[in-house]
């Protein structure tokens, strides 16, 4: 991502096996899609197809969180009800 918008890398990898690597700096990139524009364009929307693939797992990550979440928090509040009358109880019996 960084090549696209300039910032720093967002990940790094580890190859399993024997690989060849092609780097593709930025002015380049920049270069190509001045006088490649249709070339651009279906990079461009190979990328965002994958971004939004990303996003939509992300989302669904999310939801999954917030109803565990939510379950968790029920039944955090359903100890502290329990927690609670144990010790009205226990006051009630001067303990």
């Amino acid at each position: 991502m960084g090549v696209i918008d300039g910032g720093p890398r967002s990940a790094s990898c580890t190859a399993l096996t024997d690989v060849k690597l092609g780097v593709l700096p930025r002015a380049s990139l920049l270069g190509m899609i001045e006088s490649h524009p249709m070339v651009a364009a279906r990079m461009m929307l190979g990328i965002s197809t994958i971004l939004a693939g990303r996003l939509r797992e992300g989302n669904r990550r999310l939801r999954t969180l917030s109803q565990v979440s939510r379950a968790l928090q029920l039944e955090l509040d359903a100890v502290h009800a329990v927690n609670r009358r144990l010790l009205e109880e226990q006051a009630g019996r001067g303990g």
